[in-house]
Parts: structure tokens; C-alpha cells; sequence
């Protein structure tokens, strides 16, 4: 499977794969859940079954499928990574944080396909990064 490919899968089944990706990426960075003020005291488990994060994480993990598929595309990559910074609670993440994510990402796509394009994905990873960077 490449990028692409893999994008497809999570993407078809994205309310699964939102809210697990989220646990996943809280679970290993306790920090980071602790910047989302809405599950910042609330326990990994108790956001589980929780309507409005398995909403919202669907929704964040898309956007974020959706910039990893622009990576090949510079002026693309470029608009995506505009916007995300505009956003008004991205105005605090740096371009660590926004590569924490997408290493956590890549840990849970390894877990949760069994394997993933290694290659293509820090290829993405970097373009993207690069992008959000300069954009900041």
C-alpha cells in the first residue's frame, strides 16, 4: 500500500479512525491532550464514548489526511498549510507540535494497518512540516 492507499482506508472508516488516532496520540502524550481544554481533565477511557470527540477528532484527523495528500502538490501543500495556521486555535502550535502529531500519527497507522508506507509517509511528513513551518 502506498500513502495514497492508506489515506483511502482510514478515510473510509474515519469514525473509527478519528477518535482512535486521538486516544492513540493522548494516550502517548498526555501534554497534548492537556492543550484541548474540552478533554484536558477528562480520562483517555471516558473520551471513548464521548459523541462530540468522536465528532470532532473525525473531522481533525480528516483535515489532517487531507494536507498529508496535498504533500506532492506545492501550491496545495501551501494553501492547506496557510489556512491551518490561520486558524485561531493553531495560533500556539509550533511546527514541533504539528510534527509531533504526524509522528504520532505514523505510530498509530503502523499499529492500526499493521504496516505503512514508510518512505511516502516522511516524505509527506516532511513537505507538510516544511510548510506549516513556513507559513508560521
Amino acid at each position: 500500500m502506498g500513502v495514497a492507499d492508506e489515506i483511502a482506508a482510514v478515510k473510509s472508516s474515519i469514525s473509527t479512525h478519528g477518535p482512535g488516532f486521538f486516544v492513540y496520540l493522548f494516550s502517548k502524550n498526555p501534554a497534548v491532550q492537556a492543550r484541548f481544554p474540552a478533554y484536558a481533565d477528562k480520562s483517555v477511557d471516558s473520551l471513548k464514548g464521548d459523541a462530540t470527540f468522536k465528532k470532532h477528532t473525525a473531522s481533525v484527523v480528516s483535515k489532517v489526511l487531507e494536507v498529508a495528500a496535498s504533500a506532492g502538490n506545492a501550491s496545495a501543500l501551501s494553501g492547506h498549510a496557510a489556512s491551518l495556521v490561520a486558524m485561531p486555535q493553531h495560533q500556539t502550535v509550533s511546527p514541533q507540535d504539528f510534527k509531533l502529531v504526524f509522528d504520532n500519527l505514523l505510530g498509530y497507522l503502523d499499529v492500526t494497518l499493521g504496516s505503512y508506507d514508510k518512505a511516502g509517509w516522511d516524505g509527506a511528513l516532511k513537505a507538510v512540516t516544511a510548510a506549516y513551518a513556513k507559513a508560521k
